[in-house]
């Protein structure tokens, strides 16, 4: 099951997406959502975890813990990707189909979307499996570090 999650515009969404009414949450409980952490999460199935939502981009997900190699029991996310998300360094070459100057958010929408348009060349999906090195706050990707395969 999804945790409660909290939108860029400071909104806390439910575990099914839906608004919650925060006049009676706990107030120490909606602080600790908006510490700042580092993490890996993994996307294994972009066609369904990764959703255009507008002007940015939700990602169903798990985190990833390398020291075990698996993501059984660890704790799922619905993280947010949007125009203040940016990539950590000059180095993006670990992220597939990647254009000079683009963020996060272009990189996403454009994979998203690139199959609608070109049906010959790599699959789009490909570009966004992996797992993904990044600092987040509450549920939103801050800074993307790294991108890598699992194999």
């Amino acid at each position: 099951m999804m945790r409660d999650t909290r939108t860029p515009d400071g909104y806390l969404l439910g575990s099914d997406g839906a608004m919650i009414d925060e006049k009676n949450q706990n107030t120490d409980a909606n602080a600790s959502s908006q510490e700042t952490r580092r993490l890996m999460f993994i996307v294994m199935d972009p066609e369904n975890d990764i959703k255009d939502d507008q002007d940015r981009v939700v990602i169903d997900t798990r985190v990833y813990k390398p020291e075990m190699g698996t993501v059984k029991g660890t704790e799922e996310l619905r993280l947010i990707v949007d125009k203040e998300t940016v990539f950590d360094g000059e180095d993006n070459s670990g992220y597939e189909n990647i254009e000079d100057g683009n963020q996060p958010l272009d990189w996403y929408l454009r994979n998203l979307h690139m199959g609608e348009n070109d049906t010959v060349s790599l699959n789009p999906y490909q570009a966004m499996a992996g797992i993904f090195d990044v600092e987040i706050t509450g549920n939103h990707v801050d800074k993307f570090y790294s991108s890598y395969w699992w194999d």
